[in-house]
Parts: C-alpha cells; structure tokens; sequence
C-alpha cells in the first residue's frame, strides 16, 4: 500500500482518485500518529484494551481499603482476567494464584508508580499537590502519619503510602514497618 501513496503524491492531486488517496494516505499517517502518542502519554492504558477499566475497579477499591490488598468482586476478576495477568507481569500487581481460581486470596497493588498513575487518573490534582507538599515538607527529624496525612488531603491510603515509599527510594526518608493507617514517613534529608 506504501506505493500507491508514493504514486499518487507524484501524480499530485491531478485526478480525483488521486486526490482522494492523498487524502486517505493523510488520515491514515495523523491516527498512527496519535495512537504513537497516546502510547507515549499513557502506557500503561497501552499494555491492554482492557487496562483502563481495570485499574479503575482496582482504584475503587483501593479507596476505601485500609491498605494495599484489595479483592475484587469476582465478576471482575472474569472480566479483567487478561488486564490483571499483564499487570501482574509488570509488577503493579501480584498475588497467590489457586487452581480454578484468579488470585484466591485477592491482590495487592505493589508498584507506587502504578497506585501514582491511577490516582493521577482518578482524583483531584490538587489533592495529590497538597499530598506531595506535605511529604516534600518532611524536614530531618520529623514524622508524618498516614492517617494525618489521609485526612488532612482527603487521599486514600495507598496513595499516601505510595508516595512515602517513592521518597524513600529517592533516600529523602524512610517508612516505618507498620502497614496501612499507622504507617510512619520519617525525614531524613
């Protein structure tokens, strides 16, 4: 197909079927480009048709969950079967698999940067600005508390311990052992 766009762009717009090829050749290369930077804006909505859909149910949930491992209704889990092996595969996600049964004791969402993405999707930016001052704030010596920093942005806990986690790899601070709403962020630089 290559040729013809080639024959029909050194005919020049002469005839009419020409012209009309041009044309088709044009919108063809201007939505390869868009899908292009779609992929590049967004690649985690890229790895699956149904990714999107997914990490929305998995954000649902991880809103009202006290910490990272969530269940899905099974319904979703059907569904999402697919989006959630390739999540699994990427390292966003990851639980016990059983005979017959997808992730039979529920998931936990591992990767910081993918709970950062869903929640850049899904919530207020001003609320993850006010999460990310806060934490950015935390001077040598200081202490924050999930729960405090939950209820001062309205965010739910995964997101405010995925941020804890991504400053702590950055060595700014470090996080306490404890998992969900007593959660500790200490500064250190």
């Amino acid at each position: 197909m290559k040729w013809l766009g080639s024959i029909a762009r050194v005919a020049g717009v002469s005839s009419p079927f020409t012209a009309w090829l041009i044309q088709i050749t044009a919108e063809r290369s201007a939505a390869e480009l868009d899908a292009r930077l779609k992929s590049l804006e967004d690649p985690i909505s890229m790895l699956h048709e149904d990714v999107p859909a997914a990490s929305e149910a998995i954000y649902a949930r991880l809103r009202i969950a006290e910490s990272n491992s969530i269940d899905l209704d099974k319904a979703d889990y059907e569904r999402f079967s697919r989006a959630l092996a390739v999540h699994d595969a990427n390292g966003h996600i990851s639980g016990k698999h059983g005979v017959g049964a997808l992730y039979a004791a529920g998931l936990r969402v591992t990767d910081p940067a993918f709970i950062l993405y869903m929640c850049s999707l899904y919530e207020d930016a001003d609320k993850l600005d006010r999460l990310v001052e806060i934490v950015n704030g935390c001077t040598r010596g200081q202490s924050l508390r999930a729960q405090e920093v939950m209820n001062e942005t309205g965010l739910p806990n995964a997101v405010v311990a995925a941020v804890f986690k991504t400053y702590e790899s950055k060595r700014y601070g470090m996080c306490s052992q404890e998992i969900g709403l007593n959660q500790a962020y200490y500064g250190k630089a």
